[in-house]
């Protein structure tokens, strides 16, 4: 499951701004509350990589959107990271489910080939891919 439908954004004056997991309300709890991009346009479910699996969460950075600088789903890393890294087992596709509860079957410009987490996106059509899965994920207001 997208992890930005669990999380809640805290901000510490030492760290910045930053992602909590674990027993917190999701930032976004309804389905009204879905709103950048809309619910038709917002990833719930994603097939993982195999070797990438260990949790239920599926995590993918975005841009902060309170100062620009990067921002990820665990509260490290670059914009221009797989922190998580889809599956490609359809014909170099995965299978993704959308709030509003359409599934679609999307494929990748480019394989996947896991290399560990936080791992850099190569340029090109991987990091092509990775900015889709970036758009389909909620943001702020």
């Amino acid at each position: 499951m997208n992890a930005w439908l669990r999380s809640k954004l805290n901000y510490d004056r030492n760290m910045g701004w930053g992602i909590e997991f674990g027993e917190h309300l999701a930032q976004r709890q309804k389905y009204s509350e879905v709103l950048i991009p809309g619910p038709s346009d917002v990833l719930v479910f994603i097939d993982e990589h195999e070797q990438s699996i260990y949790d239920g969460e599926f995590h993918v950075s975005q841009a902060d959107p309170y100062n620009a600088r990067t921002q990820s789903s665990s509260g490290e890393g670059d914009s221009n990271t797989w922190l998580k890294l889809p599956a490609d087992r359809h014909n170099q596709g995965a299978n993704l489910s959308f709030a509003d509860g359409h599934v679609q079957s999307h494929h990748w410009q480019a394989p996947k080939k896991f290399s560990g987490y936080n791992s850099p996106a190569a340029r090109g059509a991987d990091l092509q891919d990775l900015s889709y899965l970036q758009s389909v994920i909620p943001r702020l207001r």
